[in-house]
C-alpha cells in the first residue's frame, strides 16, 4: 500500500506492548503513512499516549490506562476526514477522543508501513501488532463497534469443562472471530 488516502481514512488494528513507552523512552510506531507534514500514522508515545497523526503535527491523542497496555490486547481505530473536519481514536470500539478542525486536506502518498516508519528512524513498536486494516473512509461509530464486537474472551478451564468441553485442549490463546473463522493468538 503506498499513498491512495484521500484526504479521509481510517486504520484498525490489534495491539500487545511489551513494555510501556514511558519506560523505554522512545515512541512505539504502530502503522500508517509517515510523510514530513502529510501524515497518516499512529504511535505511543513516550507518555504512554495514543497520537494519530493527519497533517503536519495535527493530531488527536488518548491515554489508556498504562495497566491495560502491557501483554494484554487492546483494539484501536482511527478515523478522519479532512472535508468534515474530524479525527477521532476509538480504544475497544469506544470513541475515546476526538478532534475538530484544523485537518490537512492532501491525500497521502508514502508507503505505509507497519510497526516502524523509515522517516522517523528509531520508533519500533515492542510488542505484536495484529489485523491492521486500512479503509479510504471514515469508518462511522457503528462500524467501529461492529469490528470490535466479535472479540471474545480467552475461556477459562472451568467454563470449558462447565460447558462439557472436558477433553478440549487449546494450545495458545483464542482472541477473536472474524469472518475467516476463530484467530488464534500465540
Amino acid at each position: 500500500l503506498s499513498g491512495g488516502i484521500p484526504g479521509r481514512g481510517s486504520m484498525v488494528a490489534w495491539v500487545n506492548l511489551n513494555r510501556l513507552p514511558s519506560t523505554s523512552g522512545v515512541f512505539f510506531y504502530i502503522a500508517g503513512e509517515s510523510q514530513v507534514s502529510n501524515d497518516f500514522d499512529v504511535q505511543f508515545r513516550n507518555d504512554d499516549r495514543l497520537y494519530f497523526y493527519t497533517g503536519a503535527g495535527e493530531n488527536t491523542s488518548y491515554l489508556p490506562d498504562p495497566g491495560t497496555l502491557v501483554g494484554r490486547g487492546n483494539q484501536l481505530a482511527v478515523t478522519y476526514d479532512s472535508a468534515a473536519g474530524f479525527r477521532n481514536i476509538y480504544w475497544n470500539g469506544v470513541l475515546v477522543a476526538s478532534s475538530l478542525g484544523g485537518i490537512n486536506l492532501a491525500a497521502k502518498s508514502s508507503i505505509f508501513t507497519i510497526g516502524y516508519t523509515p522517516v522517523f528512524p528509531g520508533r519500533d513498536f515492542d510488542g505484536m501488532i495484529d489485523e491492521v486494516a486500512v479503509f479510504d473512509y471514515a469508518l462511522s461509530k457503528g462500524q467501529v463497534s461492529q469490528l470490535y464486537a466479535p472479540a471474545v474472551p480467552e475461556p477459562s478451564t472451568s467454563a470449558l469443562l462447565g460447558a462439557g468441553a472436558s477433553l478440549l485442549c487449546l494450545a495458545g490463546k483464542w482472541r477473536s472471530r472474524s469472518a475467516h473463522g476463530p484467530h488464534r493468538e500465540g
